[in-house]
């Protein structure tokens, strides 16, 4: 039997990307539970349709990757595994709508996009402490007036609670689950 040696690098290469898939797809599961959250949508007004659930997944998933990224080298690869997980799930729905194959390519680059921007939006108005300014940015992407200080509010708190959680909580793919269940 060969010791080490390049296949057995390839093999243990591909269970260390295998457990990063699983742990991601651990990750994306408590962002969508946390998304999804049914205060979000009968109490504070987000609309439950697929935009609006898209825009909750996103907003959600930027504050898990933002405190991913946080973790190091680590923590970027697996928030990067997140982010294409993400997308493939965006893709896979998409398909599931009937969006045909030729311009789901097209929907899904928009997404990207859009997420991109939300991401951006999201960290600055965390770093600049302006609860106000992420609730503009909602309001703005949902095009709804009533509610979204409190969507905002909830996700200033969700992100303190990411800051919060314990590193190797994170890295083994839990998310924190806010207290507020309707």
């Amino acid at each position: 039997m060969i010791q080490g040696g390049w296949l057995s690098g390839w093999f243990r290469g591909r269970g260390e990307r295998a457990r990063l898939r699983e742990t991601a797809a651990e990750l994306y599961r408590g962002v969508v539970r946390e998304a999804r959250r049914p205060c979000l949508y009968a109490r504070f007004g987000v609309p439950d349709t697929t935009d609006g659930r898209l825009e909750m997944i996103m907003l959600f998933a930027a504050l898990v990757m933002r405190r991913l990224k946080k973790e190091g080298h680590g923590g970027e690869a697996l928030a990067q595994e997140l982010f294409d997980l993400m997308f493939a799930d965006v893709d896979r729905n998409f398909r599931e709508q009937g969006v045909s194959d030729i311009s789901v390519g097209k929907h899904v680059k928009r997404a990207v996009s859009t997420f991109m921007a939300r991401t951006v939006h999201v960290e600055q108005a965390l770093a600049a402490n302006e609860p106000e300014a992420l609730a503009g940015t909602i309001r703005r992407n949902l095009r709804v007036e009533q509610g979204m200080d409190e969507v905002a509010a909830s996700l200033v708190a969700y992100d303190r609670l990411l800051a919060d959680w314990p590193h190797q909580r994170l890295i083994e793919g839990a998310v924190p689950e806010q207290g507020q269940r309707d």
